[in-house]
């Protein structure tokens, strides 16, 4: 269960890269 949270974290990273992206 631990590659979930990793996942989750990796997606989150992600989003948050595209969000400073389109700032």
């Amino acid at each position: 269960e631990e590659l979930k949270e990793i996942r989750l974290a990796a997606l989150a990273d992600l989003r948050a890269l595209k969000k400073l992206e389109a700032a």
